[in-house]
């Protein structure tokens, strides 16, 4: 992926938090316009989480973007 579908979520108002799908098939979820940038040259990306953790992304392994609530997790019925 290019930077600029990066960007464009970012720059939505209202904002909308979505996830960065990996080719590897992980996630990052991005919960405010404030707490990710990609870089001037747009091959990285920061993105910031809650709890002060942060990932350094590689714009190009980036497959897709979700945009709106993470999916509910399915725990199994007792």
């Amino acid at each position: 992926m290019t930077a600029d579908p990066v960007r464009a979520p970012l720059k939505q108002r209202p904002f909308q938090p979505f996830t960065l799908r990996l080719v590897d098939g992980g996630g990052v979820r991005v919960e405010s316009s404030e707490w990710a940038i990609a870089s001037p040259t747009g091959h990285n990306m920061i993105v910031f989480q809650r709890d002060n953790a942060f990932h350094i992304i590689d714009i190009m392994l980036i497959a897709d973007l979700e945009v709106g609530p993470p999916p509910a997790s399915t725990s199994p019925v007792p």
